[in-house]
């Protein structure tokens, strides 16, 4: 697959190597600081910079084009390279809007060409795991889902390296909502409807309201999410409920814990499940030390794993990973609950 680059900001550095890995040939990258792009090319040793996408289009051809630029212009650049005849990998959200994410694809469908959202938690290998214990029937039947997501107390650096996040309606939280809501639907399925709350704390400049609650009513069950700016310390952490097992997953210490119900005399049922957790504990902390010292324990595990899918699927001519259809109903989801948090932020005022 030739493959182009759009935004050459840090996460095009996970982005890159994993594609190279799947047998892409990278042949441009594209940025409209000119000089970043051009580093970009230095630091891998193949390809062509360019600040105007037009322009790489027109030059190099690409099958692959992975937009990986903020969100306002997601929508945009992606039509474009669509209509060039390329097949996109785009950022969550998809678009900012229901109206633009549509319009993507309806150009998708005309042009025979695949989008695919990069909601990389999806394809994290410890949920994965998870998804593979419910295939199985471990956990029984899933009942509901929680999300919590919080934020680094170092925030300082955050508008100054990402101005974009300054122009969206709820700041990072908008920015983070994404990533609750694909676990919601891939977990539990169409999402009938939200309930939102939102409140101010005044320890964060990065969104107008630093806490948010949603519960979520689905096609399977219930869910809940929180984004929290304010707590501490930094958590990341899924929790499926099932009928015969609750797993935990923590994504920060990446780890996964396995909760079960026990039929064991009193005494030993007060321990059992301290112990059982200890041992998952530790176990989890030899794989992990494992994989540090092997270099195998990456920042985004997930994106390499859509990416490897994402390719996979083109060469096969099977649906995405993440299909355009998921991320449509991530962003008409988005926007309601953005509508909602701007009532709650009213009402609190």
């Amino acid at each position: 697959m030739r493959t182009a680059i759009v935004g050459c900001g840090n996460i095009s550095h996970i982005h890159i190597p994993s594609a190279l890995r799947n047998g892409a040939s990278l042949v441009g990258v594209c940025d409209l600081d000119q000089k970043r792009a051009s580093e970009t090319v230095s630091r891998y040793g193949s390809g062509k910079a360019y600040s105007d996408l037009q322009a790489l289009l027109s030059c190099e051809h690409p099958d692959v084009v992975h937009v990986l630029t903020p969100p306002a212009t997601h929508g945009r650049l992606t039509v474009q390279a669509l209509e060039a005849g390329c097949h996109v990998l785009v950022e969550k959200p998809m678009a900012i809007s229901t109206r633009e994410a549509a319009e993507m694809i309806a150009v998708a469908e005309r042009s025979g060409k695949v989008i695919c959202v990069d909601h990389s938690r999806l394809f994290d290998p410890l949920v994965l795991e998870a998804k593979s214990c419910l295939a199985r029937g471990h956990m029984g039947d899933l009942v509901s889902l929680e999300y919590f997501q919080g934020y680094p107390s170092i925030q300082s650096h955050v508008l100054r390296e990402n101005p974009w996040i300054g122009d969206l309606e709820l700041g990072v939280v908008q920015d983070l909502i994404p990533h609750a809501l694909a676990f919601l639907i891939d977990f539990l399925g169409p999402i009938e409807c939200v309930q939102c709350i939102c409140s101010r704390t005044g320890l964060s400049s990065l969104a107008p309201c630093e806490e948010m609650k949603v519960l979520a009513s689905a096609e399977r069950g219930i869910g809940s999410f929180t984004i929290s700016l304010s707590t501490q310390p930094f958590m990341c952490v899924l929790v499926l409920y099932g009928t015969k097992m609750t797993v935990e997953i923590d994504f920060n210490n990446r780890t996964l814990l396995k909760k079960r119900e026990r039929h064991v005399p009193g005494v030993l049922k007060r321990g059992l499940p301290a112990f059982e957790a200890s041992t998952q504990l530790l176990l989890n902390m030899i794989v992990n030390t494992t994989r540090y010292f092997t270099g195998k324990l990456g920042h985004y595990p997930g994106v390499d794993e859509l990416i490897c899918r994402f390719y996979r699927s083109l060469e096969a001519g099977t649906v995405p990973p993440a299909p355009a259809a998921q991320g449509l109903e991530v962003v008409q989801w988005m926007e309601q609950i953005n509508e909602v948090g701007q009532r709650s932020m009213l009402c609190a005022s």
